[in-house]
């Protein structure tokens, strides 16, 4: 995740510097300048082809990528349309494997901005599935409490893949609310069953208020 974190960014820098726009990028012009900084030009091509919107009417195929006369094929492999989303969540991961913790939210998301381009304004729902935003009480001036945001590391990919997974997420958070769990429990349904039956059955739902959003805490 480091490496790929560290190329998405390579790529963003790169598009920047040179003035290529992010739903335009030349694809072995890209492959090419990454080359000068060491990297194999069949893996840039590679990362692009992870990145591009899917369905894309210049997208290029795997079988393009594995070709070694890339740079001469007798058509030329054209721009590539990046998917904003998926290279922003690849950004923030590499920011995340910095600290598993960031105990203010907001700089967290400074971090992650400023290796954005400006155009670019992400959110941390573009990260579910990657972290969790936690709410902390302190105290502040004159002894007044307040809640502080933080986000913390959650990756789906680190955690078991089978129903003792929902012990990780309780650790993990007391209580979660639909939109946050669901992107760590959406491949665990057993043939048949649903996602929110597989909630029900491992958790209990709460609701203090009816305008109040439906929390899941421990069965």
């Amino acid at each position: 995740p480091e490496s790929y974190s560290s190329l998405v960014k390579l790529v963003l820098l790169t598009a920047t510097e040179r003035g290529w726009q992010l739903d335009r990028v030349p694809s072995v012009e890209m492959a090419l300048a990454l080359e000068e900084h060491g990297v194999c030009g069949q893996v840039t091509l590679q990362l692009l082809r992870n990145l591009q919107v899917k369905g894309s009417g210049n997208a290029f195929t795997v079988e393009d990528v594995d070709r070694r006369d890339w740079r001469e094929l007798p058509k030329p492999l054209g721009s590539c349309a990046l998917d904003l989303p998926a290279v922003c969540k690849h950004v923030a991961i590499g920011i995340l494997l910095e600290k598993d913790i960031w105990e203010d939210a907001n700089e967290f998301l400074a971090s992650w901005r400023a290796l954005l381009p400006e155009s670019v304004v992400p959110t941390l729902e573009m990260l579910r599935g990657e972290c969790i935003e936690l709410e902390t009480e302190v105290l502040g001036e004159m002894g007044t409490k307040t809640m502080r945001k933080s986000v913390s590391r959650l990756s789906v990919g680190d955690l078991p893949r089978d129903v003792s997974r929902f012990e990780h997420l309780w650790k993990a958070k007391s209580a979660w609310q639909l939109e946050e769990i669901l992107p760590y429990i959406d491949q665990l349904s057993a043939p048949g069953q649903n996602t929110e039956e597989l909630l029900l059955k491992h958790s209990r739902p709460s609701q203090t208020r009816p305008e109040d959003p439906v929390l899941y805490t421990k069965r």
